[in-house]
């Protein structure tokens, strides 16, 4: 993805959405129960930075292909929800094992190109 200097400059002035470096940014973060014992539970995040920018992600994460480890994680992040730094690292952990789940077969440099 390519950004024009224009972009750049507005994102580094906070001003690419239309909003102030002052805009607070808000993330909210969410998931849905599964109705079935096998179902994925899916996940649901918000970010905004004032009026005009709003992303809404949703993905999901399939428990029965989890290890041990991470499912007490997932159930750590679930039971007492991060705020702040703690809440964009647990966001960033939980889209990296729902990409892992989604796409076993790319390589880590895909991955963070977003090729195929």
């Amino acid at each position: 993805m390519k950004f024009s200097p224009e972009e750049l400059a507005a994102c580094r002035d906070g001003t690419l959405f239309g909003s102030s470096r002052s805009d607070p940014v808000g993330i909210q973060f969410d998931w849905e129960v599964p109705h079935q014992a096998r179902a994925p539970i899916v996940l649901r995040i918000q970010i905004s930075r004032g009026a005009a920018a709003r992303v809404l992600s949703e993905f999901a994460i399939d428990l029965g292909r989890l290890q041990t480890d991470d499912l007490q994680t997932l159930h750590d992040l679930l039971a007492f929800r991060p705020k702040g730094y703690q809440l964009v690292r647990a966001i960033t952990w939980l889209l990296d094992v729902s990409f892992r789940q989604g796409q076993p077969y790319w390589s880590a440099e895909n991955k963070r190109n977003g090729k195929q």
